[in-house]
């Protein structure tokens, strides 16, 4: 019996932070001897059932079993992708292998986070102290993914709900700070829970503000350390975003929309406006969309089309 034993992307197997379409490859195991594969079919998924796929390579004649690389393949920014192969040697066919998984990083996108700091401006110049800071936030429904961007002046540690997120140390790393500034890349999709979670991060002065060198010297880069964290929509916002939702119906059916997550998503990704167009009447028979209603009424502009039209004979 042949099958594959482990998938790989870049020689990792989960592979974080991916900036471009990495190269594949895998493991072969077989209960006999002078096994040597034929050929390969590799997929690409946004989903782990396959049932979005974005690429397959279809049945490959082929020894090769790594540096594979898909070619015309444009991979979305803070996504999670999965990945299977299954082989052919001289006698039988492999099933699919288990399913690996890479997470792209912010490709081609600004950084747009603000940093939170503990230190004051003039007492703690020249402090050399550790610093914590932390926040709370909601999660109403299971989390379906979640990955985390992160990044600090002077080093941190990032925690949610108690557990130390990564196992990095030293992070973001020394650079010219004023110029170049690395993140991280998480899958916090397990340490998140329905309910009130707890995002927090330790600080420490580092190479960025710092005691350096024989001489001493502090504050090379900046005077007050800090912390910042995008989620997974940081990569697929607009200034302007423009959803039609619903027709009007007798019966109020919503369809889609009851999924709120597609809402909820629209929402976040909106930088400057966002603009619903859709049947008031029958979308406010649904509780949410009722209370969006109120809330646009109250803090936005509603604007009536009206689209009967009357002619006189």
């Amino acid at each position: 019996m042949v099958k594959i034993n482990r998938v790989h992307m870049n020689y990792e197997n989960p592979l974080i932070g991916a900036e471009e379409m990495p190269q594949f490859g895998w493991e072969i195991e077989s209960s006999k001897r002078d096994v040597v594969q034929k050929s390969y079919q590799l997929q690409i998924s946004e989903n782990e059932k396959f049932e979005e796929l974005v690429y397959d390579s279809g049945v490959v004649w082929s020894e090769e079993s790594a540096h594979i690389r898909p070619q015309d393949v444009k991979l979305q920014s803070a996504r999670k992708y999965f990945v299977r192969v299954k082989i052919q040697d001289q006698v039988e066919t492999s099933l699919w292998s288990e399913p690996a998984y890479f997470l792209t990083a912010l490709l081609n996108e600004t950084w747009r986070a603000p940093f939170v700091s503990a230190d004051t401006e003039e007492a703690d110049k020249q402090s050399s102290k550790g610093t914590y800071v932390r926040g709370c936030f909601e999660v109403k429904k299971p989390v379906r993914e979640a990955i985390a961007f992160a990044t600090g002046l002077g080093l941190y540690q990032f925690f949610l709900n108690g557990e130390k997120v990564g196992e990095d140390e030293m992070t973001p790393g020394w650079t010219s700070y004023r110029k170049h500034l690395l993140y991280q890349t998480y899958d916090v999709k397990n340490l998140l829970k329905e309910g009130t979670n707890v995002a927090g991060a330790m600080l420490g002065p580092g190479w960025y503000k710092g005691a350096m060198g024989l001489t001493k010297s502090r504050n090379n880069y900046g005077d007050q350390t800090g912390f910042a964290i995008v989620d997974g929509f940081q990569g697929q916002e607009r200034d302007v975003i423009l959803i039609s939702l619903v027709r009007a119906n007798e019966d109020g059916k919503i369809g889609f929309l009851n999924d709120l997550r597609r809402m909820n998503v629209a929402i976040t990704r909106a930088r400057m406006k966002l603009m619903i167009l859709g049947d008031a009447s029958t979308l406010t028979r649904h509780a949410f969309y009722k209370e969006l209603y109120n809330y646009i009424s109250q803090r936005g502009k509603i604007i009536t089309i009206n689209t009967k039209q009357e002619h006189e004979l």
